[in-house]
């Protein structure tokens, strides 16, 4: 399951995290990414949300923001874990990746913790008796 992907927030993630096959959770940071200005539309969700009115202007609309997109500059991240990997055993020790990763001005959307918070808070009470 990922729990955010480098195309999450219009491209403008600098993560990619998910839960590994292997078990554990595994996090790539990107060593540079497109410099998507705030205000650019995020292409898939502007086609989710035309899709079901009109699917064939969706798809363009979809095919001329991805088109756009690269004239936008690439620009090096620059935060100390720019391009490593890691790999957390637990969800506890995710979270905290992720958390030092956003100190370090790392960017990925907010609803990625809420979700690790969810999913920690399930943990425990499938743990808990009674």
């Amino acid at each position: 399951m990922s729990y955010c992907r480098f195309s999450s927030d219009a491209f403008r993630c600098d993560v990619y995290a998910y839960g590994d096959v292997s078990g554990g959770y595994t996090i790539h940071v990107a060593a540079r990414k497109r410099l998507v200005p705030d205000d650019f539309p995020d292409p898939l969700a502007t086609m989710v949300e035309m899709v079901d009115a009109d699917p064939a202007t969706a798809i363009a609309r979809y095919n001329d923001l991805n088109a756009a997109m690269v004239a936008f500059p690439f620009v090096d991240l620059t935060a100390p874990s720019a391009g490593q990997t890691f790999h957390c055993a637990d969800l506890e020790d995710f979270k905290a990746k992720m958390l030092d990763l956003r100190a370090e001005g790392l960017r990925f959307p907010d609803d990625v913790l809420d979700e690790i918070d969810a999913e920690l808070r399930a943990e425990e009470t499938m743990s808990t008796p009674g």
